[in-house]
């Protein structure tokens, strides 16, 4: 930092008051210890068990923390299957 610098608290961004979490994974019971380690954190969480259902309640609600389990599930259209390029290998 150059001497002729300082650093205000004005000028710092402020934390946000409430921090919202987004959890995707293949069921809750899997969901729940991050849950509970979360919201010990204050973090309001929402658990949705598939990854498209998770890209729209990225969307919809802009949360400040996802976490997605590589377990989870996608959802395809009626009669279409999962595209390899979309398919997660453990």
């Amino acid at each position: 930092m150059l001497p002729n610098e300082r650093t205000t608290r004005d000028v710092v961004a402020a934390a946000p008051g409430v921090v919202e979490g987004l959890i995707v994974a293949p069921d809750r019971e899997s969901a729940r210890p991050l849950v509970d380690f979360l919201r010990a954190e204050g973090v309001n969480v929402q658990v949705v068990n598939a990854v498209e259902l998770g890209f729209e309640e990225a969307l919809l609600h802009r949360p400040n923390v996802v976490i997605i389990d590589e377990r989870a599930a996608w959802i395809c259209a009626k009669g279409s299957k999962p595209t390899p390029e979309l398919t997660f290998s453990p």
